[in-house]
């Protein structure tokens, strides 16, 4: 059971663009004839559905900082079946790991774009840009409405230094705008770390 289950999970593994935690758990329960779930604090990551009865038997490991691997079944696991089951926590365990720092990798190029962009706005522009995005922060959305011209009122600017902020923003995809005529723009954030990194200035 254990070579083939090693097999079978090399191939899963050596596929591109796959779920590969999904996979693990549909294995495990190919296996296992068990229910197999990934849970973190916020619910259930992976699951595979079964039919409902209550489970009797359960293999439980951490995978991760934040995940557990659940195994449940009615019956005992055999030790071949608890060692399948390590291999394939231990596999979930580095693929959570190589996910998180992917994802870690990831928001810091884009914190670098975003700040970038941030650096390319004039002192009016960045004034302009603060107000905007901490209005829709302040009411935890990130879409909503705005007048231009109001806002140029408010801050004693021109209003083409608000039109010309929002093109930028949305020239560098991290907003999107939609003339509604005289009711004004409708505007939807994109990309949170704009409010993210306009909140450090």
């Amino acid at each position: 059971m254990i070579s083939l289950f090693t097999q079978q999970l090399n191939q899963i593994l050596s596929q591109q663009n796959a779920d590969h935690l999904h996979e693990v758990c549909v294995l495990l329960r190919s296996h296992l004839n068990s229910k197999a779930t990934i849970e973190n604090r916020g619910g259930n990551f992976s699951e595979e559905k079964f039919p409902p009865h209550p489970p009797q038997k359960t293999l439980a490991f951490e995978v991760g900082q934040r995940y557990m691997l659940t195994v449940t079944r009615e019956s005992d696991f055999t030790e071949e079946e608890r060692t399948v089951a390590e291999v394939a926590a231990c596999i979930c365990t580095i693929l959570l790991r190589h996910r998180d720092a992917t994802a870690a990798a990831d928001k810091k190029r884009r914190a670098k774009a975003v700040r970038a962009i941030i650096n390319s706005l004039s002192f009016s522009e960045l004034d302009a840009a603060a107000h905007i995005v901490k209005t829709f922060d302040q009411n935890g959305k990130n879409e909503g409405i705005l007048v231009a011209g109001n806002i140029a009122d408010k801050l004693g600017f021109a209003r083409s230094v608000i039109t010309g902020t929002l093109r930028k923003l949305e020239g560098a995809s991290l907003i999107e705008t939609r003339s509604l005529g005289m009711k004004g723009t409708y505007i939807k954030i994109k990309d949170t770390l704009l409010i993210d990194e306009l909140g450090k200035l």
